[in-house]
């Protein structure tokens, strides 16, 4: 072994040694989201007739979003969302058209599954949002005649909801603990007579956040302790015109 292991956690390489407290790990936000999506796919999507087409689709994870929370119109929640889908109004009426097929380039999608069932386009419009868990988008639908660009919505299961809802109340009723509460330090005062102590093993002797000085100069009073024969005092402080001071000396 070419390096000696230091005490506590470390990670060995072949020529250095790092200390795991100068390592930082960082978490992945689009491979959460892109774990969600699998878990997804694997749910609602695995084992019906739009299973195997994440490479050429696209699917919107609506259940994890929440943004979709704050939306109503699925249709619109489509649109603005995946990439080769825009909303149209055709006659009055919400459509989605998929740019890639047709006469200059632009298909109206008129074939909707809801849970694996083939289902009129109309009733897409009383599909709420809320109850949606993911939506996909497949170009060329085998088994329908022509091949045509359809829409499959799965609606939420019995339980499921989004990562976000599951923490929204916690988050929510989270303590803030704000600063740490100051260490109180023990300075016992030998000229009373009620003071009675068997051991005086006391490591800090003297603390006062708080001492003002004139001319620079301060007087502080305190007891030592039973083993100290020497005291190292340090002392900190701003002066009036904002400089930094500091002071360190060493009594025997």
């Amino acid at each position: 072994m070419k390096n000696k292991i230091t005490q506590g956690d470390t990670v060995v390489y072949e020529d250095k040694i790092i200390v795991l407290e100068e390592a930082v790990v960082t978490a992945s936000s689009a491979l959460a989201a892109r774990k969600r999506m699998e878990e997804l796919e694997k749910k609602y999507i695995d084992g019906t007739s739009f299973a195997g087409y994440f490479a050429t689709g696209e699917t919107l994870d609506v259940m994890n979003d929440p943004q979709a929370a704050r939306l109503t119109d699925l249709f619109a929640y489509i649109g603005s969302r995946m990439r080769i889908i825009s909303q149209r109004f055709v006659r009055g009426r919400r459509e989605l058209a998929y740019y890639g097929r047709g006469t200059g380039g632009e298909t109206i999608v008129s074939v909707f599954y809801l849970n694996n069932t083939r289902i009129d386009r109309d009733l897409v419009d009383g599909i709420r949002l809320s109850e949606v868990a993911v939506v996909k988008f497949i170009p060329m639908l085998a088994g329908e005649p022509g091949f045509p660009p359809a829409i499959a919505i799965f609606l939420k299961k019995p339980g499921d909801e989004g990562y976000w809802e599951k923490d929204r109340y916690q988050l929510s009723e989270q303590k803030i603990t704000g600063y740490t509460v100051s260490k109180e330090f023990l300075m016992p005062d030998y000229n009373k007579e009620e003071t009675k102590v068997q051991t005086d093993a006391r490591k800090t002797l003297f603390w006062q956040p708080y001492v003002a000085a004139e001319k620079g100069i301060a007087g502080i009073k305190f007891f030592n302790n039973d083993l100290t024969k020497k005291i190292r005092i340090v002392a900190e402080g701003v002066t009036r015109n904002g400089n930094i001071v500091y002071f360190e000396k060493v009594l025997e």
